[in-house]
């Protein structure tokens, strides 16, 4: 799992905000030494975008548990039991929210 890509969904209030159909308003610079600026130098079509968002402020709501792998959740568990995160209790009220494995059950004990 280390060094996969993770996704979330999550929803977006944007306090405040600009937007611009006009190619003049911004222009994307790349510097000439890093082995990606060039690569991406080579590849683009024009600096100029679409499209420019600007959003210098906004909050954002990350999902619920029911949105996140399972392995992910394991790993919670395991960094948890050992003390690098919150407590047990949370990591197993949100495992067993997902696997459906807590109704009638403590935390860290599972139905048989």
């Amino acid at each position: 799992m280390d060094r996969q890509p993770q996704s979330s969904e999550f929803k977006i209030h944007a306090r405040s905000m600009g937007v611009s159909l006009d190619p003049r308003r911004a222009q994307l610079t790349l510097g000439p030494r890093h082995p990606i600026a060039r690569e991406l130098d080579a590849l683009l079509i024009s600096r100029r975008p679409l499209q420019y968002q600007y959003i210098p402020s906004f909050e954002g709501i990350l999902y619920g548990p029911e949105h996140v792998s399972l392995p992910l959740i394991e790993r919670f568990r395991e960094r948890v039991a050992a003390g690098q995160a919150s407590t047990l209790q949370d990591a197993d009220t949100v495992h067993d929210s997902i696997t459906g494995n807590g109704a009638g059950t403590k935390p860290g004990e599972r139905r048989a």
